[in-house]
């Protein structure tokens, strides 16, 4: 991928030197979750299922709230999650203005062959973005997979990118979540490609934050199930083990076993004390635990949290569902003025 391959509307970010742009991207390439190393599975387990994790995105959005004419850069966005879903399920009000950047090549040509704005990042070196150039940045479903010093360079070059009161959100399965016991009880026990570095702590976060510059504005819980629809009950069981075994490279992967080590990475986790933002258990409250995956009947509250534009009354392809509750932290800083 070369400098000519980058959208128009994108170029006005990045450095006018066309030999250093083209120079950088021959660094970037593929990576855990290319399509070389996993054989299409990740991404195509994504595109399976694209409103999986449309609540959490919901969330995530809300806490960004660009100004007309911002932009939004998703700087772990693969090839283009968020922007996808933002786009198919009507999940904000400003999905045009999402730029998927990822550091594997073959994920951003995925997002571009899709219609996306999209260009090829490391976060940890995004050294062709222009100082001071970007509204707003979002750090999603993938800071865990930063060692602790990429997640201290990629916080000082958010400060350098971002405009003078620009945000930058921060967002994981901190350590005690159900995200990340999730992680680290499910998927690392499980997974041919366990996690090489643990989740980093809200602390963590902060302090790499706070030492480049940035102010906080907030932390928050984002509420972030994934969600299988089907018609029946056991077509949405085996839909949820076949996404995770596509989707964090586990072999011969069963609804039962997948059910009994969630049971015990519920069982380990720890409440946050944060307050909730936007889509939360208000939207859901009366029918569904939070602290065990569920199996059964699709509400039609569930449906409206997950396409807020339609769907209010289930219909043959999803009267069933399961549900694997999940929450993560989102902390929030601004560049100051």
């Amino acid at each position: 991928m070369r400098y000519n391959s980058i959208p128009a509307s994108v170029k006005k970010y990045v450095i006018e030197d066309q030999e250093a742009v083209d120079s950088y991207l021959t660094t970037l390439g593929g990576g855990h979750f290319s399509d070389t190393a996993t054989g299409g599975d990740y991404a195509s387990s994504v595109s399976s299922i694209p409103y999986c994790k449309n609540i959490g995105i919901r969330g995530l959005l809300g806490a960004v709230s660009p100004a007309p004419g911002a932009d939004v850069f998703d700087m772990l966005g693969g090839s283009g999650q968020v922007a996808l879903a933002a786009q198919q399920y009507g999940l904000c009000s400003f999905a045009d203005a999402i730029i998927t950047a990822d550091i594997e090549i073959d994920q951003v040509e995925r997002a571009l062959r899709r219609g996306l704005r999209a260009v090829p990042l490391d976060l940890a070196d995004p050294r062709i973005i222009r100082n001071s150039s970007v509204h707003h940045l979002l750090y999603a479903y993938g800071f865990h997979h930063l060692s602790p010093d990429a997640r201290a360079s990629a916080a000082r070059e958010a400060y350098r990118i971002l405009k003078p009161g620009g945000t930058a959100v921060f967002y994981d399965g901190t350590i005690g979540t159900t995200t990340e016991r999730i992680s680290s009880l499910v998927v690392d026990r499980l997974s041919d490609h366990p996690h090489k570095y643990p989740h980093p702590t809200v602390d963590e976060i902060e302090a790499a934050a706070e030492a480049a510059g940035l102010e906080l504005r907030g932390t928050f819980r984002i509420l972030d199930p994934q969600i299988f629809l089907s018609a029946t009950g056991s077509q949405a069981r085996q839909l949820a083990a076949q996404y995770y075994a596509d989707h964090y490279a586990i072999d011969s992967l069963s609804w039962e076993l997948l059910h009994d080590h969630l049971t015990d990475a519920y069982r380990s986790s720890n409440p946050i004390d944060a307050p909730e933002m936007s889509t939360g258990r208000q939207e859901l409250a009366g029918w569904l635990p939070w602290n065990e995956t569920y199996s059964g009947p699709t509400s039609a509250k569930l449906l409206q949290a997950i396409f807020p534009c339609g769907w209010d009354t289930p219909d043959e392809s999803c009267r069933e569902c399961v549900v694997i509750p999940r929450e993560g932290v989102a902390v929030i800083y601004n560049k100051p003025q």
